[in-house]
């Protein structure tokens, strides 16, 4: 594309991954609409789908911005009847586009085969999705609240409808074991997402402010 556009349509994420710093950072424990909304409706807040698409149609008639990487953490969220109602309003306005987002693994389960193919309509080209394991022990130790099972679901929706797919894989930490790293090798083998991982070997990165870092540093 000559023009791309990155758009933000959420803030912070329902998934609370102990190597991710996301709710430190937007620190919603204290936020100014604490009293106003639970923690949990804070944790991830999107923006409505019709104020996304008018964003979309401004940059696309006024900019002729034709592609667009949606920057969220989690693009689908807890709602996927939003992603679809914007895929809709794509549609019905006649934008010619195409877009990027990250989800995790469970909302593509809640999403389903229908919702993906009502996105890849209105013109949905690449999905990135954080993985990071599909060891049970390594999912439980990066705090990821999603099961191998989710993340096989989740790679057989997207390959179903035929949307490409990149994953998320964090194949070593310090307590990663032989059999761990098998257990990944055989996933990415299994579902062929050798060409679909940015770095195969990635390790364990561990930020201050994280629980990864309180457990380890406590």
């Amino acid at each position: 594309f000559n023009k791309k556009a990155l758009l933000d349509t959420s803030r912070g994420c329902p998934g609370h991954c102990a190597f991710c710093g996301i709710h430190k950072f937007f620190d919603e424990i204290h936020s100014v609409n604490r009293d106003s909304c639970s923690l949990k409706e804070l944790w991830w807040r999107p923006r409505s789908a019709a104020k996304v698409v008018d964003e979309i149609e401004y940059l696309y008639r006024e900019f002729g911005i034709r592609g667009f990487d949606f920057v969220d953490d989690d693009f689908i969220g807890t709602d996927p009847g939003r992603a679809g109602e914007i895929a809709k309003g794509i549609i019905n306005r006649g934008l010619k586009i195409s877009f990027w987002f990250l989800t995790r693994s469970d909302a593509v389960c809640r999403a389903g085969e229908d919702l993906f193919k009502l996105l890849q309509k209105a013109g949905l080209r690449q999905v990135f999705l954080g993985v990071e394991s599909n060891d049970p022990g390594q999912l439980r130790n990066y705090g990821k609240g999603i099961s191998p099972k989710q993340n096989r679901r989740a790679i057989e929706i997207l390959q179903g409808v035929g949307i490409p797919v990149r994953i998320g894989l964090i194949n070593f930490s310090r307590e990663s074991s032989l059999v761990q790293i098998r257990n990944n090798i055989e996933f990415v083998e299994e579902y062929s997402l050798q060409d679909c991982i940015p770095t195969p070997a990635s390790k364990l990165k561990i930020y201050t402010n994280t629980a990864l870092y309180e457990r380890y540093s406590g």
